[in-house]
């Protein structure tokens, strides 16, 4: 019996666990930095408009 063999799918399990939660969180700060950068954008934007 060899006990790496009977554990792999907690291992396995683990890693996509670790997966998901790295790619959820990337996804989140990619957003919330999108969302800043689009609210800017739209301020400058309407700056530079009404001053134009």
């Amino acid at each position: 019996m060899d006990p790496f063999r009977t554990k792999r799918p907690v291992y396995i399990l683990l890693a996509v666990c670790l997966v998901l939660t790295a790619v959820s969180l990337s996804l989140i700060y990619w957003v919330s930095n999108n969302l800043q950068a689009a609210t800017r954008l739209s301020a400058t934007g309407l700056a530079s408009d009404g001053a134009g």
